[in-house]
């Protein structure tokens, strides 16, 4: 009995004690910082609970599930780089054994200090940040026969007190991923362990522990004017003896990543406007070479209109009068200064020398070397074309 009342006794002095500490510790660590540098964080959730008390089947048909509903506040330590949160929570805890059951209600008030582990070893924005804290957990526990119906058992006696107050530890983790900048999805997992009070479940089995495990799922919202957010970093890799790292936050990196984009997209429009302006640029050009050739063509076919009459014998060679009795379209070669000249080009060329003509032009004093003669243009051009692979520089004339 002695020990009993001693466990009790220092049991009402932690639960003191924890509640001390809760308020002392959120209140000491804000204001150990500038008030300029506030970043808070608020959180909901809500989840079940796994009895973990003496009386831990859950198979009455009567019972009901274990659920709970909390909220709280966080606080980011930044030499610590870790939050610190105080948090209430409401819910009920039923259990049964082969003969009886209990119902409890309880609220708990705790706070605990979290820091994200996975930064030290991948670049995520998921979290995995640890827990531990204390806190104090109020409830009101019935324990009811089965065969019965009636009430066996009552914790804390309603005839001294509504509430028991029992100090608590917890220990647990927690992951979260952010949706937004601000907003983040979480779930965890912690155990709630109460000290010297075995009545938790209005059922005394001789142990100063009852504890239960706590199943959350929730949303968080940071807020305030604090600089820290949820990062991602960038090192410079092209040098083992640089530690260039650029921080920005989600919001920062996806508004990087559309710019990028962006000009991207801006690029390849540009780069086919580009395209599309040389490609009818170079339209443009074969048209007015072809309109060039054209223009080309018909003032070659009407350069030199002879009158027969003008030529003595001794002006051509190998040419009957009667090729100038009409006009026709020639195929001129080449134009030198003297009849040996054009000799000697026609005995160079690889060209049919039976079709080639030697012609004096007096008004401009010089010879032209003639190969081929047509009744039409069409007919001439498209000689014109055969011999340009051998004479590229041949033209059409009209006399």
């Amino acid at each position: 009995m002695n020990i009993s009342r001693i466990i009790n006794h220092l049991s009402s002095k932690f639960s003191r004690l924890s509640i001390t500490a809760c308020f002392v510790l959120a209140i000491g660590s804000v204001s150990g910082q500038e008030m300029k540098n506030l970043l808070f964080d608020g959180h909901a959730s809500t989840g079940f609970i796994i009895n973990q008390t003496d009386l831990e089947s859950s198979n009455y048909p009567g019972e009901r599930p274990n659920l709970f509903v909390s909220g709280g506040l966080s606080y980011y330590l930044k030499p610590l780089d870790a939050w610190i949160s105080g948090d209430v929570m409401f819910g009920n805890v039923d259990g049964n054994n082969d003969t009886a059951f209990f119902n409890t209600i309880l609220y708990n008030a705790s706070a605990h200090i979290k820091f994200d582990m996975l930064k030290w070893f991948w670049n995520t924005p998921l979290t995995l940040s640890p827990k531990v804290g204390l806190g104090i957990i109020f409830y009101n526990s019935q324990l009811v026969s089965i065969e019965t119906g009636r009430i066996l058992q009552q914790s804390p006696n309603p005839e001294t007190k509504t509430m028991s107050p029992n100090p608590n530890v917890l220990a647990g983790f927690e992951i979260a991923y952010p949706l937004t900048d601000k907003v983040s999805i979480q779930v965890g997992f912690d155990r709630r362990t109460m000290f010297g009070n075995d009545y938790f479940d209005s059922f005394l089995f001789d142990s100063p522990f009852e504890s239960i495990d706590v199943y959350s799922a929730g949303l968080s919202f940071e807020f305030g004017r604090g600089k820290k957010k949820k990062t991602k970093r960038f090192a410079n890799t092209n040098r083992a003896d640089r530690d260039d790292i650029v921080e920005m936050t989600n919001a920062e990196y996806s508004a990087l990543v559309m710019q990028i984009d962006s000009l991207q997209t801006e690029l390849a429009r540009a780069e086919d406007e580009q395209n599309n302006r040389y490609k009818e640029k170079n339209e443009e050009l074969r048209t007015e070479i072809a309109s060039l050739n054209r223009v080309i063509d018909s003032l070659q076919a009407d350069s030199f209109r002879f009158d027969i009459g003008g030529f003595s014998d001794t002006t051509m060679l190998d040419l009957d009068e009667d090729a100038f009795s009409e006009a026709k379209y020639h195929l001129v070669l080449h134009n030198v200064k003297s009849k040996a000249e054009a000799q000697a080009y026609i005995d160079r060329s690889s060209l049919d020398r039976s079709k080639m003509n030697i012609i004096f032009v007096p008004i401009e004093n010089r010879y032209s070397i003639l190969y081929k003669s047509f009744d039409n243009f069409l007919l001439a051009r498209k000689e014109r074309d055969i011999v340009k692979r051998v004479e590229p520089h041949v033209w059409i004339a009209r006399f």
